[in-house]
């Protein structure tokens, strides 16, 4: 049992129900809008045995990088763990848990891995911006978002995150004018952009609260 997306991506234990909370949970993630843990909460109790889904809740939980939120990231990837998978969806596994154990850098690495070879891995990709934010890593903030964004274009689903993370790598090293470029696209495509830029979290922000994964607004 297995879902492909518009990108061509497998996503095994996966039902069209279950991917809907899923691509749903993606949407609000990339907005840092809505409550993207009760989607993807959907999305495990129509499949348990969607990996990603496990996977993608480990990773907010993770990133929230409180005691309570972490013990939760290590129970979703134990949930992982015996579930089929892709290679591509076992590297999502493996990096989650070095996210879970704390080993922020080797969690980055392997992202940028699956980015590599899957460019259009959206989640592979913000996942491991917002750990290359955390880490203070700036050219890693561009570079990571630089690499992939050549096989993206106008129309594909998530383009305005794309646009609108590189437009903070870019800025981050510097590069004013593309940065204001690409944020402006990316807010022409999807207005809650702007929003999203302004809460742009930083470690600890994401505070899982009575089930919901919630953004401060606060500016980095």
């Amino acid at each position: 049992m297995a879902v492909r997306d518009a990108f061509g991506l497998t996503f095994s234990g996966a039902t069209e129900a279950g991917f809907s909370s899923y691509s749903q949970a993606v949407r609000e993630l990339q907005c840092f809008i809505g409550d993207p843990v009760g989607s993807v909460d959907r999305a495990i109790a129509e499949d348990p045995g969607f990996v990603m889904a496990h996977v993608f809740k480990g990773y907010l939980f993770g990133l929230a990088t409180e005691r309570e939120a972490t013990a939760v990231a290590r129970t979703c990837h134990e949930a992982a763990l015996p579930l089929a998978a892709t290679p591509r969806e076992q590297a999502h596994v493996a990096a989650l848990g070095h996210l879970a154990a704390g080993r922020w850098h080797e969690a980055a690495r392997l992202l940028e891995d699956i980015a590599i070879e899957f460019p259009l891995d959206a989640l592979a990709l913000q996942t491991g911006h917002q750990i290359d934010f955390f880490t203070g890593n700036a050219r890693m903030l561009r570079d990571r978002i630089g690499r992939a964004l050549p096989s993206w274009q106008s129309g594909m689903p998530g383009y305005h995150a794309i646009l609108g993370m590189q437009a903070f790598g870019l800025e981050e090293m510097g590069d004013y004018a593309r940065a204001e470029k690409l944020g402006r696209m990316a807010v022409d495509i999807e207005p809650r952009r702007l929003g999203a830029a302004r809460r742009r979290p930083r470690r600890g922000d994401a505070e899982p609260a009575k089930g919901r994964h919630r953004m401060d607004a606060r500016q980095p």
